[in-house]
Order: structure tokens, then sequence, then C-alpha cells
């Protein structure tokens, strides 16, 4: 059975949320990854040790996705990061792009969810 680029979004967005961020990387993650974020360092290093630090600071972390996409050689998730059980959260989209199997790129859109929202009639999701 074939797995797709949503499935391997999916996975590696778990793992990497639940603190298997080495496990994430050797699994998902090209070696010429390319990560487009102007708040963190170019690189692939530079984001998994983001994750590895965030995975140590935040221990019981969860990540709710909500919406997938996939389209040709992308993969789009809507999700809610909660990096604990009493945080807000922030919600986060995704844009990965994969190439033979792996991540080779990644966008990522964050919203911090404030605590009192005017007008969230139809909520963040």
């Amino acid at each position: 059975m074939s797995t797709s680029n949503k499935d391997r979004a999916i996975k590696f967005l778990e793992l990497a949320s639940g603190g298997h961020v080495e496990e994430a990387y050797s699994q998902f993650v090209s070696q010429t990854f390319i990560h487009h974020n102007a708040w963190c360092d170019a690189g692939r290093q530079t984001l998994k040790q983001g994750m590895m630090d965030a995975a140590a600071a935040c221990p019981h972390q969860t990540i709710r996705i909500h919406q997938v996409l996939e389209e040709g050689d992308r993969v789009m998730t809507h999700s809610l990061v909660k990096p604990s059980p009493e945080h807000q959260g922030i919600v986060v989209v995704h844009i990965l792009r994969f190439s033979e199997g792996m991540i080779v790129e990644l966008w990522d859109v964050v919203m911090v969810v404030p605590e009192h929202r005017a007008g969230d009639v139809d909520g963040l999701f």
C-alpha cells in the first residue's frame, strides 16, 4: 500500500509536535530542505533544533489538524497547536512541498489565538 504525501505530512507534523523530532526528520525531511519563515534562520538544521527546543520546553504540546489539502506535490494543513493544555493555542497553516516522498520545502503561517476574540462568530476552524 502506498503512502500519500498527505499521510506523510500528517505523520511528520504529529511526530514533530509530539516531541519525536529526530524521527520526524529522518523519515520525512530531505537533506536539501528549505524553510520559508521570517522568524528563524534558513536551513534544515535550524528548524530541527527549534523544534527540539520547543519539544523540551513544551513536553505536553499537542497538534490537532483540522483540514488537509493535497494538490500535486504540495500539501496544506490548517491546525491548532497547543503548547500546553491551558494555552489558548496557535493556529498554523503549513504548506509542504514533496519530492520523492520527502519534504523539500516548507512554509508556515502562524496566528496566536487571542484570549478575548471580538466578533468571532464563525470561529477559527
